[in-house]
């Protein structure tokens, strides 16, 4: 067998290996498949977070924050709204 039918086997048993994930029941934080991500924050919701619970987050925190997959801060918080 020569190269070229080693990697078209190795492809097609990757691929059956990826469409068998389609019957699959994931469990991520959303509860989808894909992940349903919220929009990034603005910095402008950065600053009125840590306005609204006399905290200055650090610089690179910040940043991820308004920049990732939309990760609320506030999502953080609990009931009694302590970061945990």
């Amino acid at each position: 067998m020569d190269q070229i039918e080693q990697y078209d086997q190795r492809i097609a048993r990757i691929m059956s290996k990826i469409e068998a994930l389609h019957d699959r029941d994931f469990s991520f934080s959303c509860g989808k498949w894909p992940p349903a991500w919220n929009p990034p924050m603005g910095e402008e919701d950065v600053a009125a977070f840590e306005a609204e619970n006399g905290i200055r987050l650090p610089e690179d925190y910040r940043r991820f924050s308004y920049g990732g997959t939309g990760l609320r801060i506030r999502s953080l918080l609990t009931e009694n709204n302590d970061v945990h």
